[in-house]
């Protein structure tokens, strides 16, 4: 009996994997980006970005094919939902303002944020789904 409530629930659950959905229906939501930035060095020598962008609408697949700036400088896509760089020209220094814009077939996304001296701040990425955020910090490397 059990083997046969184990296979009927496999079955079950193949089935409803299978099954179509009506995106009609569904509220569709928008994605979910971790965005962090540290600049490290006295004074800062070097500016690293790290992003990833997940699409909360099909089971948090990676976003690839965004355009990500930080700045109005590129972030390159690693094509798996990751997007990464080293900013050694004209890092970004305490005090400085921090823009995050995020371009994807979702829409627009962006924060906007002030890089703290020796510490970490965190800000919310306006219309990115609830708990995005990126997070700036300063940290001095001697």
């Amino acid at each position: 009996m059990k083997i046969k409530l184990s296979a009927l629930f496999f079955i079950l659950v193949l089935l409803a994997g299978c099954s179509k959905n009506d995106d009609s229906t569904q509220v569709k939501q928008n994605p979910y980006a971790v965005c962090q930035i540290i600049s490290n060095g006295d004074p800062v020598g070097q500016t690293t970005v790290n992003l990833a962008l997940i699409d909360m609408n099909n089971q948090a697949a990676p976003i690839t094919g965004a355009t990500v700036k930080v700045n109005n400088i590129t972030i390159t896509d690693n094509g798996d939902g990751s997007y990464s760089t080293t900013i050694t020209q004209n890092p970004i220094n305490p005090g400085t303002q921090v823009t995050l814009t995020i371009s994807c077939e979702a829409g627009d996304f962006n924060a906007t944020g002030t890089m703290p001296d020796l510490k970490t701040i965190t800000v919310s990425i306006d219309g990115c789904f609830q708990g995005s955020y990126m997070e700036l910090s300063n940290i001095n490397v001697q």
